[in-house]
């Protein structure tokens, strides 16, 4: 997470793969207790020419919410270069507070390729009257773009699967909206 103007990065250069694996904290009763977090427009996860996977569980208890399996967010960024591809799991938190989302893209966030397919796999959680647990959510609140892609001949796969344990409003299994995108340049995309 990027906050005071200097890169923050996890990077491989030449062929070199990344794997990020993280798990929120699960008896935490605060909010925002994600398993892994790409925050700032210098935060970046990403590969010259290799593969990048992601696997992020969120915590959280009681009246926690706000936990996400994998947060990219405020133009945080993931690209895997060349025909590197990009692979991104998210299991949301059981708080009984809203947004135990499985991947959020939120803010100007961006999942890209440079010709590598991506595939991005989401289960929201959530328990008891909780609301707004995605699978996978897409959207902005901010005048940026958020974005899934892929380059070149890359296609796309989005899977999401909504908190179903849950009797609040509004859980979606994907969720594309005000300013969100997925878009693939010459590949296929499957939702």
């Amino acid at each position: 997470s990027n906050s005071v103007g200097v890169p923050a990065a996890i990077s491989a250069n030449g062929n070199g793969k990344v794997k990020v694996v993280g798990n929120g904290a699960y008896d935490a009763t605060g909010n925002f207790n994600n398993g892994v977090v790409v925050n700032g427009n210098l935060s970046s996860i990403d590969s010259d020419n290799g593969n990048v996977e992601i696997i992020g569980t969120g915590g959280g208890a009681g009246i926690s919410g706000f936990n996400s399996g994998v947060a990219i967010a405020n133009q945080g960024l993931v690209f895997g270069g060349g025909i590197g591809t990009v692979s991104i799991q998210g299991l949301g938190g059981k708080g009984s507070s809203n947004g135990n989302i499985g991947v959020g893209v939120e803010a100007g966030g961006l999942i890209n390729s440079g010709g590598g397919n991506v595939s991005v796999v989401g289960q929201g959680t959530g328990i008891g009257a909780s609301a707004n647990n995605h699978g996978v959510q897409v959207f902005s609140s901010t005048a940026v773009v958020s974005a899934i892609q892929a380059g070149g001949n890359g296609n796309i796969l989005v899977r999401g699967t909504a908190g179903n344990t849950v009797t609040g409003v509004d859980n979606f299994g994907v969720s594309v909206s005000t300013l969100g995108q997925i878009v693939s340049t010459n590949g296929n995309i499957d939702i």
